[in-house]
């Protein structure tokens, strides 16, 4: 197909992507019958819904915000309160959240899973609100309660632990025989959930969740290991349990990032310096190679001394996400862009599903790309 790479996005999400709503909202998920509710809510529609934010904030076009509307009242409406489930096996507890179907053993209700799926949501009303978006304001209410009972659901005494008066992290639910029951959570889990909470916080104009996501986030600078030989940020899967190893795969790594890249730009709570966010910039730079036209990925954001060869990554169809550092650093755009074009070519070629991390990177860097006056439409070769 021809067209500009909003065309191509269009085109791809109404005819590759499940989630498209079609005759009705929630058809797919009727459909396919989903019992992995939390996690295909979360990574599947969580990503499409900050895909299609990110599209109306790069073009100002309300049919972008139309089309989650619909998705975001099926999705609402699935929770384990709605249809009278546990939300952990053997408690009888019955939540306002997802669980996730017993996809890893167990029915458990996860708060990287609310958190995913809270963020986009958060998002529409943020903007519907600050831009005055008449034709959504019945809903805003609704949509911003949903969220507030979702995440507070998790915010427990048994899901918190501080370290220091400064420094402290949220802790998984302890239930279940899960390795992670009961203790400091991975990053990108955290992380995502401490982003929820202050978006959660503006919207209500609260401080509620203020402390925990300051004390969240200065945790998690500890957790920065300097790569000196690229001035360049990594970090561990799980610092608290693997220390000095385990280094963080490019996809995970990514919803880290996002997690305190959406603190900062929209909920409006400074977490780290610029310095910092240059330094994960050059993170972004280096997990990229591209050598006479050939573009690899690396697996990891490993530092450079341990690092194994390139490889064609099976996480780079996260690597969109990457583009929110070129506001930093402009040159991220130089090794994001051929990568997330490539992902267009694929899907178009069909050699590439879809599924929500795709769109979520395809829309971020467009929504990048706009911002700084970039462009991706000169990589691709449909």
């Amino acid at each position: 197909m021809k067209g500009s790479v909003q065309e191509v996005f269009d085109w791809i999400y109404k005819n590759k992507d499940p989630y498209h709503t079609g005759e009705s909202a929630g058809k797919w998920f009727a459909d396919e019958n989903t019992s992995h509710r939390g996690g295909d809510f979360a990574w599947g529609w969580g990503a499409i819904g900050v895909a299609l934010y990110f599209m109306f904030k790069a073009t100002g076009n309300l049919k972008y915000l139309d089309w989650m509307v619909p998705q975001i009242d099926w999705v609402i409406s699935h929770r384990d309160t709605d249809l009278d489930v546990e939300s952990y096996l053997g408690t009888r507890l019955k939540l306002p959240v997802w669980n996730d179907g017993g996809q890893y053993g167990s029915i458990h209700a996860y708060p990287v899973h609310t958190a995913v799926i809270c963020i986009p949501i958060l998002l529409f009303i943020n903007v519907v609100t600050s831009l005055g978006i008449r034709r959504y304001f019945d809903r805003l209410d609704n949509y911003l309660l949903v969220c507030r009972d979702a995440l507070e659901t998790h915010d427990t005494p048994n899901n918190w632990i501080d370290f220091s008066l400064i420094t402290g992290y949220p802790v998984e639910p302890n239930f279940g025989t899960f390795d992670e029951a009961g203790k400091v959570t991975m990053p990108n889990r955290g992380n995502a959930y401490l982003a929820a909470c202050a978006l959660l916080d503006k919207l209500c104009s609260t401080s509620k969740h203020l402390t925990k996501a300051i004390k969240g986030f200065n945790y998690f600078h500890t957790c920065f290991r300097l790569d000196e030989t690229s001035n360049s940020y990594y970090w561990s899967y799980w610092p608290y349990y693997y220390g000095e190893s385990g280094w963080e795969d490019i996809s995970h790594a990514g919803l880290t990032m996002m997690g305190f890249w959406l603190t900062h730009h929209e909920a409006c709570l400074p977490v780290y310096s610029t310095i910092d966010f240059q330094r994960v910039a050059n993170t972004a730079k280096r997990i990229v190679h591209i050598d006479c036209s050939k573009i690899m990925v690396n697996d990891n954001i490993s530092p450079s001394s341990s690092r194994k060869e390139f490889s064609s990554s099976r996480y780079r169809t996260s690597i969109g996400t990457w583009s929110l550092l070129a506001f930093y650093d402009p040159l991220v755009l130089t090794k994001i862009n051929p990568c997330v074009s490539e992902l267009i070519n694929m899907i178009v070629n069909n050699s590439q599903r879809v599924i929500g991390d795709v769109l979520k990177s395809i829309g971020i860097c467009i929504y990048v790309n706009k911002s700084l006056g970039q462009g991706l439409d000169h990589y691709l070769s449909l």
